[in-house]
């Protein structure tokens, strides 16, 4: 939610075009010596276009370090988080939203689709989290039953890096379960 978009990645074109599932800190079944990885998996349709797609972002960016595959079909690319922005990759992982720079919030999205379905767009999680916007901490507090912003001093939870990591196995089995969600519907 934070991290992809600042790779130069719009998540919704990577999901239409790619197969992209999600982004994650860490990989439980890699090694690395990266500081600030972002790895971010998928599961690509065509793997002509995705080879053609990672040729692409190898000549674009010296950020993409590397890219492996796990059985099933998924492909893991894996990012070393752009020098300039490292401080913010901090500052999310300790959950210090307000605090992340401008250029950072500035390259991440300032509106999405409305959650009630008409077509006025409304102000972006993100941009909500960062500004701690009256409305989204009073959503906050009623969901969580207590003040947060007196517990950590921001509107949203610091993350649990056991989220962050990605476990293949369990990314597996939620895929998964998912599709067999959506196939009784």
């Amino acid at each position: 939610m934070f991290l992809v978009p600042i790779l130069g990645h719009d998540t919704t074109l990577l999901t239409k075009e790619y197969g992209f599932i999600d982004g994650f800190m860490a990989d439980a079944d890699k090694e690395t010596s990266y500081l600030y990885p972002v790895f971010l998996v998928f599961k690509p349709e065509d793997l002509g276009d995705f080879q053609d797609f990672v040729d692409r972002e190898y000549l674009r960016t010296s950020d993409l370090v590397l890219d492996y595959d796990y059985d099933g079909g998924f492909v893991v690319l894996v990012y070393q988080f752009p020098d300039k922005f490292q401080k913010d990759y901090r500052r999310f992982k300790q959950g210090k939203y307000s605090k992340l720079s401008l250029e950072f919030s500035a390259r991440l999205p300032a509106y999405e689709k409305s959650s009630s379905g008409n077509n006025i767009p409304e102000m972006s999680i993100q941009r909500r989290i960062i500004l701690q916007t009256p409305e989204f901490i009073e959503s906050m507090m009623e969901i969580v039953g207590e003040d947060i912003m007196k517990i950590t001093g921001e509107c949203w939870s610091i993350p649990k890096m056991e989220d962050e990591t990605l476990d293949i196995g369990k990314l597996k089995r939620r895929l998964k379960k998912y599709q067999l969600g959506n196939n009784n519907t």
